[in-house]
């Protein structure tokens, strides 16, 4: 019996602590994901990840006016089917959620500024960057001048952008402990969804296509090489290099000259080259971009003439040469609403409403990037902390002041100041690197800070009828300049770069200066002030 008692105690003495030691294993947050417990324990964690959607599924949902159907083919592409369009748009985002809840919320984040509210203290000077940038402040103007149109009357449409919004969000609040597994594993909940956050995935499109450090980069190494090695590099059009429309309009010439007049400042080259080693280390994607640039960049698209198809009807076709994701950028969907006959097939960033690219039953387009030059960098002179000059006179400061909350300690607090054309980003104190505020500070101005009205100009592309219908949509396609081409059952076909893109001023800039927002603007002189749009 004493040898009984003793081996008890002896077990007890080993097992009390390993049990301990495990509990204690499976009840800690690991590397930021959600505690081991929470995820294996029977009835939590993964065991509540939603499967596989079923075959079949009525869902009575309040709020609808008529019958919704949801079909899945064999690839899982939804084709829904409504009476009333309101109801159809609300499907639709209840679909998106449903299968992409998870990256529509990442890339929100990721241009709001608010990876570290989940991520940690790691992200947070690429979400002070990215709140610097302005995107999520330009949705949310545009929103407001949505709005302020459809109290007036003046955008019908918004109502179903809402309704897009209420099927994101019955999906969301529908999920219960089921909830995909990323956010198990990171152990969060997901907000709910807004008008803005689609405005800003729209932001984060055009951040791809035409946010870039082009101009100082052009400019660093044309002081480096003088303007004749950098002609032969890299003049417009190159050597062998066949424009879509050729011989139409004009390329500039690089003019012949030994050098570029600074004009008034020597540290101009200096800040410049300080400023390009430094934003690797803020902007990740730069590095992103400059290692894929050579696989990704290229879409194509093209459409024939019916004379040379065999049915006589055009042909369109498009490729979009985004990057390969898990999931995908792209979304297909097929929708259809019996009350305003909308009919539409195609693809769709998953966040955002009706069809990007695709045919309804009367007319087809496709995308390609315009790559249209649309920020312009300038450099100031500072007269103190507080001013800066501009076209010669000292001028204060605006600012704005953002909070960003971060996972596992307080909220951070900081401040972006502006000029007259954009965020003030040469300082990198206030992104977390040693690099000082100097002499000369850098600032872009960048046409996605502006309102943009892309949702209208899709809206209108899902309903067009005719060319003529076509063409009235494209003049609310702002931001993200594309590429377009066209084609109807008509016979019609056309190509056309639509999108807005600024008109400078180069009335002052210096000899040898390219002019055209090719390299930055000394923004102390009034050099390359946007007076127009094209």
């Amino acid at each position: 019996m004493r040898n009984q008692a003793k081996r008890a105690v002896i077990k007890l003495t080993i097992f009390v602590p390993l049990a301990i030691i495990v509990m204690t294993i499976f009840s800690m947050p690991l590397m930021g994901m959600s505690p081991l417990g929470n995820l294996l324990f029977p009835g939590n964690g993964v065991w509540k990840v939603p499967g596989e959607l079923p075959a079949a599924e009525m869902l009575n949902v309040p709020g609808l006016k008529g019958e919704v159907s949801i079909i899945r083919d064999n690839w899982g592409i939804p084709h829904i089917y409504a009476e009333f369009e309101e109801d159809l748009f609300f499907a639709q985002g209840y679909c998106h959620a449903q299968d992409r809840l998870f990256q529509m919320d990442m890339w929100r984040r990721q241009v709001q500024g608010r990876l570290s509210e989940i991520l940690g203290e790691s992200l947070l000077n690429e979400d002070k960057f990215k709140l610097a940038m302005g995107m999520e402040d330009s949705a949310i103007k545009t929103d407001i001048l949505l709005r302020e149109m459809y109290g007036n009357g003046t955008l019908d449409f918004f109502i179903s952008f809402e309704r897009y919004v209420d099927g994101i969000n019955y999906f969301i609040q529908s999920m219960n402990d089921f909830k995909p597994l990323e956010y198990q594993l990171m152990d969060f909940e997901p907000p709910e969804w807004t008008t803005i956050d689609t405005l800003c995935l729209i932001q984060e499109m055009a951040r791809q296509m035409s946010w870039n450090y082009h101009d100082l980069e052009r400019f660093d190494t044309l002081v480096s090489l003088n303007h004749t090695f950098y002609n032969e590099l890299f003049g417009s059009p190159l050597p062998y290099q066949i424009p879509i429309v050729p011989d139409y309009g004009e390329f500039p010439v690089i003019p012949e000259s030994a050098g570029i007049d600074l004009n008034f400042n020597p540290l101009v080259k200096s800040e410049i080259t300080n400023f390009l080693e430094n934003i690797q280390e803020i902007d990740s994607e730069k590095i992103l971009m400059d290692n894929q640039k050579d696989q990704i960049i290229g879409s194509n698209n093209w459409v024939v003439n019916g004379s040379l198809s065999n049915t006589g009807f055009p042909i369109l076709s498009n490729d979009m040469h985004l990057a390969w994701l898990m999931p995908g950028v792209w979304y297909e969907q097929h929708l259809k609403a019996e009350d305003t006959g909308l009919h539409v097939y195609g693809f769709i960033i998953p966040g955002m409403p009706g069809v990007a690219v695709g045919h309804n039953d009367r007319v087809g387009w496709g995308f390609t990037n315009t790559g249209y030059d649309v920020i312009d960098w300038y450099y100031y002179n500072t007269d103190g902390p507080d001013k800066y000059i501009y076209n010669g006179v000292s001028t204060p400061y605006t600012s704005k002041n953002y909070r960003i909350n971060v996972k596992g300690q307080e909220a951070v607090d900081f401040t972006v100041n502006h000029t007259v054309h954009g965020p003030v980003l040469s300082d990198m104190r206030e992104f977390g690197l040693p690099q000082s505020l100097g002499d000369v500070i850098l600032a872009p101005r960048w046409i996605a800070n502006d309102y943009f009205f892309n949702l209208l100009a899709g809206n209108g592309f899902d309903r067009a009828q005719n060319r003529n219908d076509f063409d009235e949509a494209s003049k609310h396609w702002t931001l993200l300049a594309q590429n377009i081409v066209y084609a109807d059952i008509d016979g019609n076909i056309a190509i056309r770069p639509t999108g807005k893109v600024p008109i400078r001023d180069d009335s002052k800039i210096p000899i040898g200066h390219l002019g055209n927002g090719s390299i930055p603007y000394n923004g102390s002189n009034g050099e390359g002030e946007w007076i127009g749009y094209v």
